[in-house]
């Protein structure tokens, strides 16, 4: 049965390649006429006339992949452009339009836009957001694109290992096809689109190839005019688009890529923000999008706050959004149900109604019994920020010293730091030495199943160390966030603005921060009324906390809520 099926369909393949061969002849005539007709480049030109040419010495399947793949030749863009207005009103009316707030990050996109339009050579880095989940990242590329009158389209490269995926396969394998980045071209049909590239920190290698180094070869201007997708085996020229990229974490983009990217960081939203954003554009979007009329359903401030506050953890506005929709998806399920329902006044009453039990309590406190060797720092994620506890333990041994919690490189030479400060300036900070020859010290992080990185916790854990070696609980109120040198020197540190807003249903009403992060906590004072009631100590060097917290006979002066002070550590210690 299955041998006179295949001989029936080897039969009917015979009896049709003749009348398939005569239409591609057809075909092929007028797809000349169209070539030579059209300003195709000229090394394209070629390509695609010696194709037809020897098209009829094909089999019918290679005749086949033949007209697939001239006809990706013949529809890809190669002069066809929209024509862009670079009216920087224009682009700042769309993105006051579309996101609230950002003033600092409008004016870097405005000033890339002016020097992307005066500059004679294409060798502009590409625009990367940085910035949590939900905090605007694509719709500003949206904006940027609508403003300037280019198509869009996005590329979601995360969890992407498989370079073919960009490049293409090659056309002597069965599965042959374009990459990604040649059939958004198709698919958008101009030379000069916005091409979002969403995720770029999360592509990885395996052994399918490194799309990291393809990307190089599409984002970097000295080489992207002939891009070459191994299925075309023609070079492409990708210089006219202009590529925005978006990451949650900048340093998780290998180097080579960075050193390509202007970076404009996106912070999480504030209450305010949250609240201006939903109020002005979430609900208007949501009301339009299920064609309802803004009179029928209306949000009493109080609900928009409430929802926030009680069914929200987070850096951006997705999970608002979520809860907004349900809302309005639950007045118009009533609505159906009863023809009577006219209006709809959403209260903190209809809220609880439709979500019942409240996800998370404001009034609920995060607090821990102090005891020594414990201390708050701080932390920042591609979800947000938060209090971080540092937990340092001791033991009687020969001075090994034992760190635990999924801690990266970077983490794990802040300890190395903090130690090694600690030992160099053991007899002013009130240490005896030969301690670390006594004594095992165990340094844990916990929360195992997340990854640690970065030096922000130097000042938290060099604390956390004097506090189990002097026995001395440190108040579990305070929390602290800052690089720590040799000489302990306090340092920037980045991420401030959502390590203080996930610490805002925690019980810290104290933080030690770095003094160069001043501008961060002004603008952060400014924009959320919570923090006008938390005392923030701004530090240069470590011995303004060592006197705080550790130096019982020196009397503490009376501080003020934003509290600056600095000593010179190297001349005291």
């Amino acid at each position: 049965m299955l041998k006179e099926k295949q001989e029936m369909n080897l039969e009917n393949k015979v009896i049709e390649f003749p009348i398939y061969l005569r239409k591609w002849k057809t075909k092929i005539s007028e797809l000349k006429y169209l070539i030579q007709s059209n300003p195709y480049p000229e090394n394209i030109k070629n390509t695609i006339l010696e194709n037809l040419n020897s098209s009829g010495l094909f089999s019918y399947n290679d005749s086949e992949k033949a007209e697939i793949y001239l006809e990706w030749l013949i529809n890809l863009p190669w002069w066809q452009k929209t024509d862009e207005t670079i009216d920087i009103n224009s682009v700042k009316k769309h993105l006051n339009n579309s996101h609230y707030g950002l003033e600092k990050i409008k004016e870097e996109i405005l000033e890339y836009l002016v020097v992307a339009q005066n500059s004679k050579i294409n060798n502009n880095p590409i625009i990367c957001l940085v910035g949590p989940p939900g905090v605007g990242k694509t719709t500003i590329a949206k904006s940027i694109a609508k403003a300037l009158n280019r198509k869009f389209a996005k590329f979601s490269l995360g969890g992407l290992s498989d370079e073919v995926k960009i490049r293409g396969l090659d056309r002597n394998y069965n599965e042959a096809r374009p990459g990604r980045i040649i059939k958004i071209m198709k698919e958008v049909g101009v030379i000069n689109p916005v091409i979002l590239l969403d995720e770029i920190d999360k592509m990885t290698s395996s052994y399918n190839g490194d799309p990291n180094a393809v990307m190089l070869e599409v984002l970097d201007t000295t080489l992207n005019k002939s891009f070459n997708d191994h299925y075309l085996d023609v070079d492409y020229d990708l210089s006219n688009v202009m590529f925005i990229a978006t990451a949650n974490y900048f340093n998780d983009i290998p180097e080579p890529l960075r050193d390509r990217m202007l970076v404009i960081n996106l912070d999480p939203y504030t209450e305010k923000e949250k609240f201006y954003i939903c109020k002005n554009h979430i609900i208007k979007q949501k009301i339009e999008g299920y064609d309802l009329d803004s009179k029928e359903i209306s949000f009493d401030d109080k609900a928009i706050e409430y929802i926030i506050n009680h069914y929200t953890r987070e850096a951006g506005v997705r999970e608002l959004t979520r809860c907004i929709d349900k809302i309005i998806r639950s007045y118009i399920v009533d609505k159906a149900c009863d023809k009577n329902i006219k209006l709809s006044k959403v209260n903190i009453d209809v809220v609880k109604r439709i979500f019942n039990k409240e996800r998370y309590n404001t009034k609920k406190r995060i607090k821990r019994e102090p005891s020594p060797g414990v201390v708050n720092g701080l932390y920042y994620s591609k979800y947000g920020g938060g209090v971080l506890s540092i937990e340092v333990g001791l033991s009687d041994g020969d001075g090994s010293i034992q760190i635990t919690g999924n801690v990266k490189d970077v983490m794990f030479e802040s300890v190395n730091v903090a130690i090694s400060f600690i030992k160099i300036h053991a007899k002013k900070l009130g240490i005896d030495i030969d301690i670390f020859k006594k004594k095992n010290i165990y340094i844990h992080i916990p929360n195992e199943a997340i990854p640690k990185e970065g030096p922000s916790a130097g000042i938290a854990i060099t604390t956390a160390i004097l506090s189990a070696l002097k026995n001395k609980t440190i108040d579990s109120s305070i929390a602290m966030t800052g690089e720590i040198t040799l000489t302990g020197k306090v340092l920037e540190v980045g991420g401030l603005k959502a390590k203080l807003l996930g610490c805002v249903n925690s019980d810290i009403n104290t933080f030690y921060i770095p003094e160069e992060n001043s501008s961060d906590l002004n603008e952060l004072i400014d924009d959320d009324k919570h923090f006008n009631s938390i005392k923030f100590i701004k530090v240069n060097n470590y011995l303004d906390i060592y006197n705080d917290l550790f130096n019982e006979t020196k009397k503490k002066k009376t501080t003020s809520k934003h509290r600056s002070r600095s000593s010179n550590l190297e001349q005291t210690l």
